[in-house]
């Protein structure tokens, strides 16, 4: 009886292992990003079709990403233009949120649409 309740017990752990999907939190994705970029992914928890960009994008259509993003993060390099202004439109069109250097967005961001964006010295308006 003491060796079916081992076997049983080994076939349960096996079975789970099998089964378990791994979970993968978003801040491990992230470091797929390259420093001094950009990034936005199509997924949940920066997963899925991402793309990048090291400078100011008009359209984010021409990558693959028009109303699109479920996850952004500015992986920038502290100074100068280290902070990214996300638009809802094309063309830098209906301002919506900035996020600074090492800052990332994911729950916030159910409705897949932005369109463009553009690097800047800080989050605010002068």
């Amino acid at each position: 009886m003491r060796s079916l309740t081992w076997k049983t017990a080994a076939f349960a752990a096996v079975a789970l292992t099998a089964t378990a999907a791994p979970v993968i939190p978003a801040s491990a994705a992230l470091g797929d990003c390259p420093s001094s970029y950009f990034c936005a992914w199509a997924d949940d928890n920066a997963q899925g079709h991402r793309a990048q960009w090291s400078g100011n994008d008009s359209n984010w259509g021409d990558d693959g990403m028009h109303d699109n993003d479920e996850t952004v993060y500015n992986n920038g390099t502290p100074g100068g233009f280290d902070h990214v202004w996300i638009y809802y439109d094309v063309n830098y069109g209906r301002y919506n949120m900035c996020i600074g250097p090492g800052e990332w967005y994911d729950a916030q961001l159910d409705d897949n649409d932005h369109d463009s964006h553009s690097w800047s010295t800080a989050c605010k308006f002068d």
